[in-house]
């Protein structure tokens, strides 16, 4: 039983409703307490930019991984699951071996999610160049004194999500810990000499 109250029951029909025709996994399968998954994935995501499909479930994981910001892919043009392709390796949970992940109507989100990242290398990633994102990125940042959010664009990087590190786009690198007095230029070229950004002297977007 999913752990609602009798004042939440809309939501304990929804959990059931999902449990009997979605996923057909229960509250109490599995081997890991409800209650601990957000220690997990806080611990597993700390310096990690976090994508998720779905505005709800972003906003659901921004919350629980508080404070975080977490991407919708669907603002990087993922499709819908059901437009992914999907391998016959994945007719069922391979990883868990799941019998009822055997029965075709159930829904695996270990599959969704292998489906969702190989969009994202394959296609997703490439669109993190893209400026309006990362400009857009840096709506969420929290100390915008520090940096000139002009000059980071420029220089490819995108807020990550967390604390004052930013991303570059293009070669991954992260660098946080900004003052006003340090040259993002240098800086960017010092942690990856090799970035393509940084090896271009005119430092285009």
């Amino acid at each position: 039983m999913a752990p609602t109250s009798v004042n939440e029951m809309n939501v304990y029909k929804k959990d059931r409703w999902l449990t009997e025709n979605y996923h057909g996994i229960g509250w109490n399968d599995g081997e890991t307490d409800h209650q601990d998954v957000k220690y997990i994935l806080r611990l597993y995501t700390k310096r990690s930019v976090i994508f998720d499909k779905g505005r709800e479930k972003c906003l659901f994981l921004s919350e629980l991984l508080s404070p975080r910001v977490v991407y919708d892919l669907a603002d990087l043009g993922c499709p819908s699951l059901k437009k992914l392709k999907c391998d016959d390796e994945f007719d069922y949970c391979w990883c868990w071996c799941f019998p009822k992940h055997r029965v075709s109507h159930y829904q695996c989100s270990k599959k969704n999610c292998i489906m969702l990242a190989r969009w994202f290398m394959t296609c997703g990633k490439a669109k993190l160049g893209s400026s309006s994102f990362r400009f857009k990125s840096f709506e969420n940042f929290p100390y915008t004194s520090k940096i000139d959010v002009y000059e980071m664009v420029e220089l490819g990087f995108f807020y990550s999500g967390y604390g004052d590190t930013v991303v570059c786009h293009a070669c991954g690198v992260d660098i946080g810990e900004w003052s006003p007095e340090v040259d993002l230029r240098m800086e960017h070229r010092r942690a990856n000499p090799m970035c393509p950004i940084t090896k271009n002297s005119t430092f285009a977007a």
